[in-house]
């Protein structure tokens, strides 16, 4: 407390006494920079310890006076003087989907007075809002407001474009407040609704909840065909079960996610494949011959794909987020020049289905250097068929390996559990990368671990620390799978192919 005030402090360091009204001062003024960080035990279910904690946020709490704040206005930061006659600049930093009063937003004030009637500027959107109610929010009631001032809390409803984080400006200055930074999410489940009648209210219940809350996101997978939630940690995501089927009535079957692995290639080969039907009328003809390679990482696809390394080259097309090129190597029009648009999407299609175990194909070459075509059967489909067959088969050829995600880890233990932490990643193929000291007696580890050993880490962490450890990981790469972690995989993939 005294190291806020020199005063306090001088007397503090010379054994003078302060008085508890002295200390009590000191405590705003502590708060104020961060020098004090006040916790209290409180259970609004019981009720207890509520009384206290609000009277002393009555005592203690800041006003809008005692912090300094700034925002950004035409790319520089500009401080925000917090006066009910300036014009202006609130925040949304809550969403709540009410079942009775719909969506309600809830507006912290900075600058300015928020007036009944008033419009505003949505700054992320640009939209322009009229204010047409403006509600007190004391727990389950709402009384409604003429206008609010700077530190004040208010909240509005049925403004749909509002989103938690939005600035709003309410006169010619466009101060945008900083973003609201949340916690990386960091534990994953599969989920899915448990019953038919589920499955119509499932994507709405789930998107109501991403507003309210900003460390859920809900993601569809395309490659896994999973829609996948993501929270904080298992209990999180148990309470959002717990809200959807008491709030929503939706019942779902949670499990863990797939990995999302990726194929490649590991050597050259080359094939032809050639379609041909034929049924009533017309019938379907159409030859390709591909050469498949691995294609190098991190590669400058103009110094790289040049006529001195393929042969013949006319034009060639690289993905970079797959890290795919298709180079076509046609001579004397051997794959007519209107097919080759459909030999390059029956690569693509089949790349998307994958060929060893049914996940995305990347970091491959595909070269076409000859084909053959019929003057009437011939069509896109016929070619864009035989293109995808030629590549399943040649990829088959090249020596297939599938790839999984490595992600960074850091995790914070405290330092008597390092030993049992730092064992376990062993047993998931993690790489030790370094250490730190953190504050409190607790080491911080670097590591790199495949995705898979991670989705079930959090409940083992927690085991091993008593709750204390705590961790988060971002993608890094991918890397070849062991070749027992593949045959099981395949194998897996196999058997799910012949259930379906």
């Amino acid at each position: 407390i005294v190291e806020a005030d020199d005063e306090l402090m001088e007397r503090f360091l010379e054994g003078e006494e302060l008085s508890e009204d002295e200390i009590a001062g000191g405590v705003t003024r502590a708060v104020a920079p961060g020098t004090l960080i006040p916790i209290f035990f409180a259970s609004s279910k019981t009720d207890v310890g509520v009384d206290e904690f609000m009277d002393v946020l009555v005592q203690y709490a800041l006003s809008p006076l005692d912090l300094k704040r700034s925002g950004q206005k035409d790319d520089e930061e500009v401080e925000i003087s917090p006066a009910p006659d300036h014009p202006l600049i609130a925040q949304v930093f809550k969403t709540r989907i009410d079942p009775f009063v719909a969506k309600m937003s809830y507006i912290r004030i900075f600058a300015g007075t928020l007036k009944k009637d008033m419009s505003v500027t949505n700054l992320r959107s640009g939209q322009t809002l009229r204010i047409s109610q403006l509600f007190e929010v004391q727990g389950g009631s709402q009384e409604p407001l003429d206008e609010a001032g700077p530190g004040e809390i208010v909240a509005v409803v049925k403004m749909d474009d509002l989103k938690t984080g939005d600035t709003l400006a309410g006169g010619p200055d466009r101060v945008v407040l900083p973003e609201i930074r949340f916690p990386r999410t960091m534990v994953s489940l599969a989920v899915e609704p448990k019953s038919r009648a589920d499955q119509a209210k499932i994507s709405d219940a789930l998107h109501k909840i991403e507003d309210e809350d900003q460390t859920f996101r809900i993601v569809r997978e395309a490659q896994t065909k999973e829609m996948v939630m993501h929270g904080m940690s298992e209990l999180h995501l148990q309470i959002i079960e717990e809200r959807l089927r008491k709030r929503d009535k939706v019942e779902v079957v949670t499990r863990i996610p797939k990995v999302p692995y990726r194929e490649t290639c590991t050597a050259t080969a080359t094939g032809s494949y050639r379609h041909k039907k034929q049924t009533g009328g017309a019938g379907q003809f159409g030859e390709v011959h591909f050469r498949i390679s691995p294609c190098p990482r991190d590669i400058n696809p103009d110094e790289y794909f040049t006529k001195e390394r393929f042969e013949n080259m006319r034009e060639y097309h690289y993905d970079p987020d797959l890290n795919f090129c298709f180079v076509d190597r046609i001579t004397g029009g051997s794959v007519p020049n209107q097919f080759i648009p459909a030999v390059e999407k029956g690569i693509r299609e089949r790349m998307a289905q994958g060929v060893l175990a049914g996940y995305q194909v990347q970091d491959v070459i595909c070269e076409l250097f000859f084909g053959k075509d019929h003057p009437v059967d011939s069509n896109e489909t016929a070619f864009k068929t035989a293109a995808s067959m030629c590549f399943k088969q040649v990829f088959l050829e090249a020596k297939p390996v599938l790839l999984e995600p490595i992600v960074q880890m850091e995790i914070t233990v405290p330092a008597d559990k390092l030993g049992d932490v730092t064992s376990d990643l062993n047993t998931r193929r993690g790489r030790m990368e370094g250490m730190e000291n953190a504050p409190g007696g607790f080491q911080i580890i670097k590591a790199k671990l495949p995705l898979a050993e991670v989705l079930t880490y959090s409940r083992a962490l927690s085991s091993m620390t008593g709750g204390q450890g705590t961790f988060t990981y971002e993608f890094s790469h991918y890397e070849m799978v062991p070749p027992n972690e593949q045959a099981k995989i395949v194998a897996a993939a196999q058997k799910e192919k012949e259930e379906e």
